[in-house]
């Protein structure tokens, strides 16, 4: 029995032992840097888009989705537990946000969808990026991408679509669009199906004709 308790308490020990050198080689690191950087940059970013310098307000905002990603992988990999985790993941989303929104104004629509994907990634029901995603698909005449997050939209609840009841109609719009495109390409592949039909009917009963002939 007391050979049992003494290995009992020293795998406990052991175990204790492991955990707080674990802790200990978890480093404490500080991101009030990283914050105050990313909030000024989405603030000065934002104010030069309200001003309507769209080039500047750019290439400000851009250097906070490249400080954010020099941390990104130590924050993902190491420090998601880390008290400001969130808050460094909400700039970061407006960040990308407010990106997205300089390239929409700019009519650069890849642009602007490429980093609004980006954001529903991080927060897949964001009203702001849905419904820049439904316009900028629907710009490039990409009228299925469009509906989709028409769709994603219109499935969200009420007080999110009246902050924006203008975008219903531009849906509901789209998703005609959709239909009569779709339609298009039914009729022309029934075309094709019915001609391939008659080709093959019209050289069968060539062939008949040229056979019987010979048997005369």
């Amino acid at each position: 029995m007391e050979k049992t308790r003494s290995r009992e308490n020293i795998a406990s020990s052991e175990g204790e032992n492991k955990s707080t050198s674990s802790s200990k080689t978890q480093p404490e690191v500080d991101f009030s840097d990283l914050i105050h950087e990313l909030a000024e940059i989405n603030q000065k970013g934002n104010s030069l888009f309200k001003e309507s310098k769209l080039d500047l307000a750019q290439n400000e905002l851009i250097k906070g989705d490249e400080i954010f990603q020099k941390e990104a992988q130590k924050l993902y990999n190491l420090y998601i537990d880390h008290p400001n985790f969130e808050k460094i993941l909400a700039l970061f989303k407006t960040n990308l946000s407010l990106i997205a929104k300089t390239f929409f104004e700019q009519k650069d629509y890849n642009n602007a969808i490429s980093y609004d994907l980006k954001v529903i990634c991080l927060e897949p029901k964001d009203e702001e990026s849905i419904i820049r995603l439904f316009k900028s698909y629907s710009k490039i005449e990409k009228s299925q991408q469009a509906v989709y997050y028409g769709d994603l939209f219109m499935g969200m609840d009420i007080s999110s679509q009246n902050k924006f009841q203008n975008v219903i109609k531009d849906i509901e719009n789209e998703k005609i669009k959709l239909n009569s495109l779709q339609n298009i390409w039914r009729n022309r592949i029934k075309l094709i199906l019915f001609n391939l039909i008659l080709f093959i009917t019209i050289i069968l009963i060539a062939m008949f004709f040229l056979r019987t002939r010979r048997n005369i």
